[in-house]
Order: C-alpha cells, then sequence, then structure tokens
C-alpha cells in the first residue's frame, strides 16, 4: 500500500508543479490556446492558481517524505480532491467533458492519497 501510495503521491505532486510552473511562466494567449479555460480567466487569477497548483504539488510530496508535518500530505491531498469538484463543475458547465472526467480522475487519487496517509496519521481527518 506505501508503495502505491508514493506512486500516486509522485505522479499527482510532479503533475501539478508542472502544470503549475507553466501557468506561471507561460504567456496567457499561448497558454489559452492549449489550455482553454484559462482564456476566461484574468492573468493574475491564473498565475494565482499556478501557485496554488505549485504549493499543492509540494504537498503531496515533501511533508511525508522529511518527515516535517507529515499529516500536510493528506490535508494537501484532501484539498486537491475539493478543488476538482468545482473544477469539474466548471468544465461541465462549458461543456468540456474529457476535461471533467481528467479532474474526477485527479479528485479519486488525491482521494486515495488523503485516505491512505490520514490513516497512517491517525488524524481522524476523514
Amino acid at each position: 500500500m506505501n508503495t502505491a501510495l508514493w506512486i500516486v503521491q509522485a505522479i499527482l505532486g510532479i503533475s501539478f508543479i508542472l502544470a503549475g510552473v507553466r501557468k506561471l511562466i507561460e504567456q496567457k494567449i499561448k497558454l489559452a490556446a492549449q489550455v482553454p479555460w484559462t482564456g476566461r480567466f484574468p492573468a493574475a487569477v491564473v498565475k494565482g492558481i499556478g501557485i496554488l497548483e505549485i504549493l499543492a504539488g509540494l504537498g503531496f510530496i515533501l511533508p511525508h517524505l522529511t518527515g516535517v508535518q507529515p499529516h500536510l500530505t493528506p490535508l494537501s491531498a484532501l484539498a486537491v480532491a475539493g478543488a476538482m469538484v468545482f473544477a469539474a463543475i466548471h468544465h461541465l458547465r462549458y461543456k468540456e467533458g474529457k476535461e471533467a472526467i481528467v479532474n474526477v480522475v485527479v479528485l479519486i487519487l488525491a482521494g486515495f492519497v488523503a485516505l491512505g496517509r490520514n490513516e497512517e496519521n491517525y488524524l481522524g481527518l476523514l
């Protein structure tokens, strides 16, 4: 179980960090051509989401890896799962079914991490 959790944490963590960095460094017009939802928001909001994605990605990996505040890993995963609910709703509103499916898959994976790592920490958060 620990190996499966680490694999999912690594995939989610790296994916979120890369997505966040992309939102921070790429020009909005170029980003909007490839990631259509970013065109519906002001640049500052997209950059803010990028920062939050980087923090979430780090939260999937660093706390549990370093042993410093490991209870932050399931909290980060829980926050991402919650965000994915709203992201899926947004995509469904704009008839972007494929993107909503991705959100649901990330929600399930983040939920797996939240539950799996919470069980280890016995925090009773979930």
